[in-house]
């Protein structure tokens, strides 16, 4: 029977563990969404300025970390 000491840094380190690779996904995510074609990262905001459509960026970001984790 564990120890509730050891039970605690069990938690601990999978939590750590499981931020290290959510990490290491978002990081994958961002290069790919970098490398997609300005017209899918950016949306027209007036007539002569483009910004880029967060929704968009942080919506594909969650969706490949679900996907690969």
């Amino acid at each position: 029977m564990p120890s509730p000491e050891e039970e605690r840094l069990k938690r601990f380190n999978e939590i750590v563990g499981r931020r290290k690779i959510e990490r290491i996904l978002e990081n994958e995510a961002l290069s790919l969404w970098a490398t997609k074609p300005e017209s899918e990262r950016f949306k027209k905001v007036g007539w002569f300025h483009k910004e880029e459509d967060r929704n968009k960026k942080v919506q594909s970001i969650k969706s490949y970390i679900d996907y690969h984790f």
